[in-house]
């Protein structure tokens, strides 16, 4: 019980901080690139609790960990993509051992930032919430989604309009009104 309370409040509070939540992809494999200098372990600047790590599993997918103090952390697959100047970071939750009442409980879905590395500074942007849900509301912007209540929207399109989107509204869609800087853990 205490795993999916704990996801329960993890994934309202993201999608509360303006995520950008998607049940498909945003990204064609042919988008998916490489950079060896994300590894590591990266400590946000602000308040200095939350630690993101990037283990690499293969040439183009990491393991990414995200731990706030001595919170239990959930383990995602993540994979950088590239859509025309800017890099996306994509993570999906991974399995894990013991939990296959609540895997059948818990929708999985693509969590997407804009990722900006300049090297030992991260950025990752969220989605401005303000601006996708006037889009969304206003129709401005061709795609499905699921209301889960007045905050939470969960795009539900394909993966060709959810790239589509990124492609399109990138500059407008992630203005840094929702950015968490980091810097890189150094080894000692």
């Amino acid at each position: 019980m205490r795993f999916s309370m704990n996801f329960c409040l993890m994934v309202t509070v993201a999608l509360l901080s303006g995520c950008l939540y998607t049940f498909h992809p945003a990204y064609d494999p042919a988008d998916v690139v490489s950079d060896p200098q994300v590894a590591g372990s990266w400590l946000e600047v602000k308040e200095g609790d939350l630690q993101w790590t990037f283990e690499v599993v293969d040439e183009k997918t990491y393991r990414v960990t995200a731990r706030e103090k001595d919170e239990e952390s959930r383990p995602f697959t993540g994979q950088l993509f590239k859509l025309g100047k800017d890099t996306f970071l994509d993570m999906f939750p991974q399995e894990r051992e013991g939990e296959n009442f609540f895997q059948d409980q818990v929708v999985a879905f693509h969590t997407v930032y804009r990722l900006c590395r300049n090297g030992d500074d991260l950025k990752l942007q969220a989605l401005d919430p303000d601006w996708g849900n006037k889009m969304l509301e206003e129709k401005k912007i061709d795609v499905e989604f699921l209301q889960v209540d007045d905050h939470i929207k969960i795009i539900s399109s394909s993966q060709t309009k959810n790239r589509e989107l990124l492609l399109t509204y990138a500059d407008e869609a992630f203005t840094g009104k929702v950015d968490i800087d980091f810097k890189r853990v150094k080894k000692e």
